[in-house]
């Protein structure tokens, strides 16, 4: 280049929409006053695209419009006017679109869409270079209302997880019974990626999976890859689905989604429901359990073996029988035999009597005497289950559950006054039919008692 030789360049400011956290309507507030124009007018400076705003300035100028710009809240870059223009960007493939579900306290500045209770959902492309949750800026970009959006992600969520989609449930092998089938418990879904807790907002899925569970579907999601469900009905697997689900959620830390229980309504809704996990009892125990008790009743809980290495199992189990010492139904028990064991528990519900059996040197440490009057915090399953072979309901039977997991609450707790205001709470009529159909049940003995001890009360005695 020669001496002297002078170049004269000129300088475009272009504007390419709303500042990431900014709010739009303060923004456009800013910029029609400081052009001194009307919104309709200034609308194409909000949108996500590239709008040229002034042309042919010196650098000095189109830095004080970019500066000025910039203060009200806009991106605004500055461009050489001899400078090719930036193609246009390629149409965004929707097809790839996804719903992510994020924390809500997470989701700020990527949040599309809240959920009732603690979730929200943010949106982001699939494929080998799936990138960060898009902004609200390029959401708005895409120019589709956030329902329409939301639908058409979940809809291509549902297409890539459908044929990975399984369902798989928890189950326990009961202890002492080498041949006996797993005892299921709640269900989880897994989907060969990271994707199970999206599945939430899947309504389509839920009505085939509501076959397979007994009463009103209840799912938790307690981190991106876990997606569990059962039936409210079923307070067992409630409990031990909640116990888990909780303290997976506060283990995951910043990794949490939620802790809270959610349905799926009969309009298809995603609804958060109460946190109880078992039907309201009409006298609820209210008692704390002693892990040094619930050990001298059965040991073997203690035992890695015994649970084959899962202690999340073992912490479930721990977990319900906590839950139904506090919030089960609280009813009599008798002792009818002491040289044997031998209980009678009730429950209203069914309006009869289970009858458990316990090792006679227990019965004998604790001064049982026929007639001994003791509580069972019992949880319940459903009717649709079948009635238990062992249990004959009565004249008064509600009708609603089939069988009953009783818990003899004097053998795993020290709080004694809350057992003597329980006791008190029960009519004398209560006490005197618990201890007659025992009596009947010892002289017809129709077939053998349960094992009283917690983790095996709630299976039948066959006949």
């Amino acid at each position: 280049m020669r001496a002297g030789y002078k170049v004269d360049i000129s300088y475009r400011v272009v504007t390419q929409g709303v500042q990431a956290g900014a709010d739009v309507e303060t923004v456009a507030a800013q910029v029609a006053a400081l052009f001194k124009r009307a919104r309709p007018d200034i609308e194409p400076l909000l949108q996500a695209g590239r709008a040229v705003v002034k042309k042919g300035l010196a650098m000095a100028d189109a830095a004080k419009y970019q500066a000025a710009l910039a203060n009200c809240g806009l991106l605004a870059t500055i461009e050489a006017e001899d400078a090719p223009a930036a193609p246009p960007a390629a149409a965004p493939d929707l097809s790839r679109l996804l719903p992510r579900l994020r924390a809500a306290s997470s989701a700020q500045g990527s949040q599309a869409r809240s959920i009732p209770g603690d979730l929200a959902v943010s949106f982001y492309y699939a494929g080998p270079d799936a990138g960060p949750d898009l902004t609200p800026q390029e959401i708005t970009a895409l120019g589709k209302e956030a329902d329409a959006l939301l639908r058409l992600a979940i809809d291509n969520l549902h297409h890539a997880i459908h044929p990975l989609l399984r369902v798989q449930q928890m189950s326990l092998v009961p202890p002492d019974s080498v041949d006996a089938q797993p005892v299921g418990f709640f269900h989880y879904l897994e989907t060969g990626s990271d994707l199970e807790a999206s599945c939430l907002l899947i309504h389509a899925i839920w009505p085939s999976l509501q076959s397979v569970v007994k009463g009103e579907l209840r799912i938790m999601v307690p981190t991106a890859g876990q997606c569990l469900f059962c039936g409210a009905d079923d307070t067992l697997a409630l409990a031990m689905m909640s116990d888990i689900g909780r303290d997976t959620c506060a283990e995951a830390g910043a990794q949490g989604l939620s802790a809270l229980l959610y349905t799926i309504d009969a309009d298809g809704e995603l609804t958060q429901v109460a946190a109880s996990v078992t039907p309201q009892a009409s006298n609820p125990g209210g008692l704390a359990i002693s892990i040094d008790r619930l050990l001298i009743l059965q040991p073997d809980i203690a035992d890695p073996h015994f649970w084959q290495g899962d202690q999340e199992k073992c912490q479930a189990y721990l977990g319900a029988m906590e839950e139904q010492l506090r919030d089960g139904d609280a009813r009599s028990a008798v002792v009818i035999d002491a040289d044997t064991g031998l209980v009678a528990a009730y429950t209203d519900e069914l309006d009869c009597v289970v009858m458990l059996r316990f090792n006679p040197g227990m019965a004998a440490q604790f001064g049982w005497r026929p007639g001994t009057r003791l509580i069972s915090c019992n949880s319940y399953t459903p009717a649709s289950e079948g009635i238990a072979p062992d249990l004959t309901p009565g004249p008064s039977d509600t009708g609603r559950y089939g069988n009953v997991w009783p818990l003899i609450a004097d053998l795993l707790t020290e709080d004694s006054a809350g057992l003597a205001a329980i006791k008190a709470r029960i009519g004398e009529p209560e006490w005197q039919r618990t201890f007659e159909l025992g009596r009947l049940w010892r002289r017809a003995r129709p077939g053998p008692a349960r094992d009283g001890r917690p983790l095996l009360s709630y299976r039948s005695a066959s006949k």
